[in-house]
């Protein structure tokens, strides 16, 4: 099932019991959950009963326990399973059982950023319909997505508008999502967005461009670290600069990956690394897919820039550049 037939059946109260949300879209995931939140809240609008827990076989098979067992305080509760992704093919099977006869007085969200198409789970989360796909629309889907989610907001975007939000915030879906409320403030009672408006309202400051450039680095997107270097670059940021902050974000990411490595949470280890909260999941997320070795590679190579830019007659930029190519593949490698 797709993510936004999924969202507007639980708006139109046709909640399924179960839900497997499977992708990498973080938002995607949010949205869905947040319609959830306000079916099991109902007409009084109360906070909904709301549990999370983290994938393990001890904790899977406490929760499943937990969920056959009627609850005395709340008609309805919404049980989230995080990381479903790290659960073993015995912890999967009985997660596959008990989609197959879920509880009629629960809501439960499986969420994981992948799983095997093949295995017995993904078969039966795809027979009950709990199976959703978070995969982030693109191209004329993604066009598509901003024109409707405008429309939600009784809001009509001028011809223009869509490339012109696209050219200033990129397609991330959350960037893209915050920068439509924001417009619909600043437009007030007018309904007809123009250019002019994302002009004045959504202008990138140059912090919000390292973030974004900061946050593709991290992630291994490629093509993204080269424009957003390209852009700061463009706008007169000094390529020392840069690389000190690339250098910091890769001792970020090493301090996390040792974090995780030992056992601790990752809100525990985005805390001891100087992560703000907001960014803990993704930034973890983008640890684990690091490689010690590359990591410790990365960094060598990041201090051979430093030197080779302090000593070098090539322009910095050009050693920037060329060192930034180098150090996706190292902690990314490609496949």
């Amino acid at each position: 099932m797709e993510w936004q037939e999924a969202i507007d059946a639980i708006e139109a109260g046709k909640a399924a019991p179960t839900y497997a949300l499977v992708g990498g879209e973080g938002f995607l995931a949010d949205r869905l959950l947040e319609a959830l939140k306000r079916k099991v809240a109902g007409r009084g609008g109360d906070a909904p009963k709301v549990e999370s827990w983290e994938c393990s076989e001890a904790s899977v098979r406490e929760m499943l326990q937990d969920l056959r067992t009627p609850s005395l305080f709340a008609t309805q509760r919404l049980v989230l399973l995080r990381r479903v992704e790290d659960a073993s093919s015995a912890t999967l099977d009985s997660l596959a059982t008990y989609l197959e006869a879920p509880s009629s007085f629960v809501h439960l969200a499986l969420i994981a950023s992948k799983i095997d198409g093949r295995s017995r789970f993904a078969r039966v989360a795809k027979a009950q319909k709990a199976w959703v796909d978070l995969v982030a629309p693109k191209g004329r889907a993604l066009r598509l997505w901003l024109e409707r989610s405008a429309a939600r907001r009784g809001l009509e975007l001028a011809p223009g508008v869509v490339d012109r939000l696209l050219d200033d915030v990129g397609d991330e879906l959350a960037g893209l999502d915050d920068a439509l409320e924001r417009l619909s403030l600043y437009a007030g009672d007018r309904k007809r967005l123009s250019i002019d408006d994302v002009d004045r309202c959504i202008a990138r400051s140059r912090s919000e461009s390292l973030w974004h450039f900061l946050d593709a680095l991290s992630a291994g997107e490629r093509s993204a670290v080269m424009k957003g270097s390209a852009a700061l670059l463009a706008d007169r940021e000094a390529p020392l600069k840069l690389l000190a902050m690339v250098i910091r974000q890769v001792r970020i990411l090493m301090t996390l990956r040792a974090c995780l490595d030992e056992g601790m949470s990752e809100s525990d280890a985005a805390k001891r690394a100087g992560v703000p909260p907001f960014k803990a999941r993704d930034t973890a997320r983008d640890a684990r897919r690091c490689s010690r070795q590359g990591l410790q590679r990365a960094f060598a190579l990041l201090s051979q820039a430093d030197r080779s830019m302090k000593g070098s007659p090539l322009p910095s930029e050009i050693v920037l550049q060329r060192s930034l190519l180098e150090l996706c593949d190292l902690l990314h490698p490609p496949r």
